[in-house]
């Protein structure tokens, strides 16, 4: 997870985080993916990918980022965009998550 923290108001909102608190998101990150050595990152979310983006690895070969969009309720006309799906038709969790992992599935294989 790109971001270690939700904050949210007392009413429940989305708090955007400070930049020095996003600092401290991307040296852990920074600190997670040189552990861990991935070829891969598959990134949920415009925020992930633009962070994954900005990273300075210290890596000779860095890993392939996949990214897409965030599986969540409020993303769901990305998903449908993104995966072509009928903007006026249900589109179950479980079928979505099927396209996510398939997608993920045949990106691996490139």
């Amino acid at each position: 997870d790109s971001y270690k923290y939700y904050i949210q108001s007392r009413d429940g909102k989305y708090i955007s985080p400070s930049e020095e608190y996003i600092s401290s998101y991307r040296s852990s990150l920074v600190s997670e993916i040189t552990i861990v050595e991935p070829s891969i990152i598959v990134s949920f979310g415009n925020r992930a990918a633009s962070l994954l983006e900005n990273l300075q690895l210290d890596e000779t070969i860095p890993p392939r980022i996949i990214n897409l969009p965030h599986f969540s309720g409020n993303a769901q006309d990305a998903i449908k965009k993104f995966f072509d799906f009928p903007h006026d038709k249900r589109f179950s969790i479980e079928d979505q998550a099927e396209q996510f992992a398939h997608y993920i599935i045949n990106q691996i294989d490139k």
